[in-house]
């Protein structure tokens, strides 16, 4: 069975596609300049880590909330 969306849910789904967009292309960026061999899951998983701390913003995920109510 698969439920109706609203006509704007992909608006509703902003801020995340936002956080997984900025995390996506900052770990391409690190895997692609990665020079020692392969990464271990581990590894992958610290920088994934890192990056969220430092590139997601409480103030942006604020932006991109705040804006939902003026896209639906």
């Amino acid at each position: 069975m698969r439920l109706e969306l609203p006509e704007c849910s992909s608006d509703m789904h902003k801020v995340i596609e936002h956080v997984h967009g900025n995390i996506q292309r900052e770990f391409d960026e690190w895997l692609w300049g990665y020079t020692t061999g392969k990464p271990t899951v581990d590894e992958c998983k610290d920088k994934v880590l890192e990056i969220f701390d430092h590139v997601v913003s409480s103030d942006s995920v604020k932006r991109d909330v705040y804006s939902l109510h003026r896209n639906i």
